[in-house]
């Protein structure tokens, strides 16, 4: 941590935000910049595989996972929004769950083929997309849920910046770039896109599943809109 940096941990808080975007993270206090307002580890942390361009490694990845995490993780992660695009797209991997499901009862002495699976599966599925809704890579291509981190909604003018400190699994940290009054909601971008005009923004945001309202782009569409037409004809008298 910076020498100038402060650090108020614990004024924070989850609440619905005013905008229809759910639920987002709030500051309890008055918050100087410059301040450290969250450090934690991850609830679940996957390693490079969860990425294999081998479909079933990528479940057996994460469900390996989802299965050796504890009871109180696995609740913190599904207790998360989940993309439901994601969570239809991602049924047609069924039979691949499935097939990890049955390998992992069998292991456990528990399998038994006339008891259905079906409703297990698809929580799986759901835990999956809730997941990959959430989640947040590292610079050497792991991929981690840091559940704090994942409640702050997105701002292409974010009043915080996140950070890895550590090694793997790494902490993510959350610092504020400006002074927050008490019941400011935190704010966060998801990717670098400080320089990135709005279309940009736009196509990369795509895989987050929403359209972005925040203030820099509402001033950008609005600028685009009294844009002149170089091929529109000036009116004549």
């Amino acid at each position: 941590m910076d020498s100038a940096e402060l650090k108020m941990i614990g004024c924070l808080r989850v609440g619905r935000t005013l905008d229809n975007k759910g639920f987002g993270l709030f500051v309890t206090a008055n918050i100087p910049a410059n301040t450290v307002i969250s450090c934690e580890e991850a609830t679940m942390y996957a390693s490079r595989e969860l990425r294999s361009p081998d479909i079933q490694v990528r479940i057996n990845t994460f469900c390996d996972l989802y299965s050796a995490s504890s009871q109180a993780d696995r609740c913190r992660l599904n207790d998360h929004a989940c993309n439901l695009e994601h969570f239809t797209a991602s049924k047609e991997y069924y039979e691949n769950f499935e097939n990890w499901y049955v390998n992992y009862l069998t292991r456990q002495g528990t399998y038994d083929p006339d008891i259905p699976r079906e409703e297990k599966v698809l929580k799986l599925i759901k835990s999956w997309s809730t997941f990959w809704t959430n989640c947040a890579s590292s610079n050497d291509g792991e991929t981690g849920l840091w559940s704090t981190f994942a409640r702050a909604n997105h701002s292409c003018r974010p009043n915080t910046l996140w950070r890895y400190v550590g090694k793997s699994p790494y902490i993510a940290q959350i610092v504020t770039m400006q002074d927050l009054p008490a019941g400011t909601e935190v704010t966060v971008s998801y990717s670098d896109l400080k320089n990135a005009d709005l279309e940009k923004r736009r196509r990369t945001l795509q895989g987050w599943g929403f359209l972005c309202k925040c203030e820099r782009c509402a001033e950008d569409e609005l600028a685009q809109l009294n844009k002149p037409d170089p091929h529109r004809r000036p009116k004549t008298a």
